[in-house]
């Protein structure tokens, strides 16, 4: 259930289109809000990419590294929560986001002539406190439930900005498919 072996694992670095991110946010300021700024900041650039001539490749670049982080909320989820209901929805994130990784990784390989090279955007999630522990002050459920919705949020919100550029049918199926079902479980 845990990562894919078909993309290689994080390392330190930018990721593209985001520049470098601190471990934490600035002076003073931890997590979340202290990172917001240069968080938007990357955001900006890395939304014009997924509308660009490169659209295709970005979108993988960028969309395999958050469903990475997903898979490992959801890990987190599995172990720690309570619920029944809970556990059932994280194995369908991990099953489906672990899936949509592969496929991703291999429409990189046909279409672009190698291994997907290594992205940032789990360490950039850490910096902002959306990664495991997942706010330890919580119960487990109720952290998974506010950073999954909002992690999907952004995976929806990609999808959909990238929806009309892409050159090729099969990854707008995918993102069809992404803006679907994880609207689905953010319901």
């Amino acid at each position: 259930l845990g990562s894919t072996s078909a993309v290689a694992q994080q390392s330190p670095g930018a990721m593209p289109g985001m520049g470098a991110m601190p471990a934490r946010g600035g002076a003073g300021q931890g997590g979340m809000v202290g990172g917001m700024p240069r968080m938007m900041a990357g955001m900006h650039g890395m939304m014009g990419g997924l509308m660009g001539p490169d659209a295709d490749r970005i979108f993988i670049l960028e969309m395999i590294p958050h469903h990475q982080s997903a898979v490992t909320m959801a890990t987190h989820a599995l172990e720690k929560a309570e619920h029944a209901k809970i556990k059932s929805l994280a194995v369908e994130i991990i099953r489906s986001q672990n899936w949509e990784i592969e496929h991703m990784a291999a429409l990189y390989r046909d279409w672009f002539g190698g291994a997907v090279p290594i992205g940032q955007m789990p360490a950039m999630m850490a910096s902002m406190g959306m990664h495991p522990p997942m706010a330890a002050a919580k119960p487990a459920h109720q952290a998974f439930l506010e950073m999954m919705s909002m992690h999907h949020q952004m995976a929806v919100m990609m999808a959909s900005m990238a929806l009309g550029a892409h050159k090729k049918p099969e990854l707008a199926a995918l993102e069809q498919t992404m803006i679907r079902d994880q609207s689905r479980e953010i319901a």
